[in-house]
């Protein structure tokens, strides 16, 4: 296998459809023809607690510091509602 290309759902549905179940080298074919979309890996963190130093929380992906703990860090867009374990 090659490496792991993402693609639109809603494309593959549709060239299945066009194609149907019966002809698989030619969906196999188009399927390969699909652009990637575009997407990018989710980065989580937690919040770490820096507010007997400073007064703030700092992420642990960026290092940025901000005054409130907030779903996605507004520098880096890290997703801080928790990890990946």
């Amino acid at each position: 296998m090659g490496s792991k290309k993402y693609v639109d759902f809603d494309k593959v549905i549709t060239t299945y459809k066009t194609f149907g179940h019966l002809n698989l080298p030619n969906i196999l074919e188009a399927f390969n023809e699909i652009p990637a979309a575009d997407v990018r890996p989710v980065v989580r963190g937690k919040w770490e607690d820096c507010t007997e130093y400073n007064g703030e929380y700092r992420c642990p992906i960026c290092k940025e510091f901000e005054g409130h703990k907030r779903n996605f860090c507004p520098n880096c867009g890290a997703d801080m509602r928790g990890t990946n374990e």
